[in-house]
């Protein structure tokens, strides 16, 4: 079976995610065919020496943008990148280093290695989800501002799935077809991707998928739950996306 591809956007001035990546290359080369990484111009020329490692490693197809668009048009110019450079039945893993350095660099290891390799072109494409535990994990405003998306959508189409998501994967066909569509600027267009394959998308709920920022801010977890929790500017951040996500639910149910 031919290995996958990842599809990561690296928007890191300060390099605090490329190290992570660093560290884990050996590993992702032993999961991965490919990395189809996006870098916006700020992290380009703040990053000099990373820059000249990424090209010069030959697992890096890396996507340089010239501006630091909007995050809706970042992402979008980059999995239009990434589903037009590579093979119709690839399988991309579309994700974030966050996400990814967290499940890699823990106990979670071994299980999200697992369920990468385990996949075929017949099980995508597919949202990696977060189970109960995981989202135990999180702040109570987050999992309750993201819970109103997926419900709107369990509502107008009888179906489960994570608009919002952390994870997603489709061959390089699926991911072109949806992407025709993509017109929004902002975050929200990952629930566009999703809509654009709704009808043939499927969901798997992992553990793998809890909280990263505490591991990736090195904080007691405990303690910064507690703080986003009771962030009023934390919550008015999750509605930002959460609230056009719904819209486009909305939008498309009419459609």
């Amino acid at each position: 079976m031919t290995q996958p591809a990842i599809v990561m956007p690296m928007n890191d001035p300060d390099g605090t995610m490329f190290a992570h990546l660093e560290k884990l290359t050996p590993l992702l080369k032993t999961i991965f065919v490919k990395a189809l990484v996006g870098i916006p111009a700020t992290t380009y020329h703040r990053q000099p020496d990373y820059m000249a490692w990424l090209e010069a490693e030959p697992f890096f197809d890396v996507f340089r943008l010239d501006t630091d668009p909007p995050v809706g048009e970042y992402f979008a110019a980059l999995y239009r990148y990434a589903a037009q450079k590579s093979v119709p039945d690839l399988l991309l893993h579309l994700c974030f280093i966050d996400r990814l350095a967290f499940a890699l660099e823990t106990d979670y290891r071994e299980q999200m290695t697992e369920d990468i390799r385990s996949l075929t072109v017949d099980d995508v494409p597919l949202v990696f989800a977060r189970t109960e535990k995981a989202w135990e994990t999180h702040p109570s405003n987050y999992r309750e501002i993201e819970d109103m998306i997926t419900r709107t959508g369990e509502m107008v189409f009888g179906k489960t799935l994570d608009y919002a998501w952390c994870h997603l994967v489709a061959t390089a066909e699926q991911l072109d077809a949806a992407m025709g569509s993509i017109d929004n600027p902002s975050m929200s267009m990952l629930a566009e991707i999703v809509l654009g394959l709704r009808d043939t998308m499927q969901c798997k709920a992992v553990d793998w998928l809890a909280w990263e920022d505490p591991f990736i801010l090195s904080v007691d977890a405990e303690e910064l739950k507690a703080q986003r929790e009771s962030s009023q500017q934390e919550t008015l951040k999750r509605l930002s996306y959460a609230l056009p996500m719904m819209e486009l639910i909305y939008k498309a149910a009419k459609a």
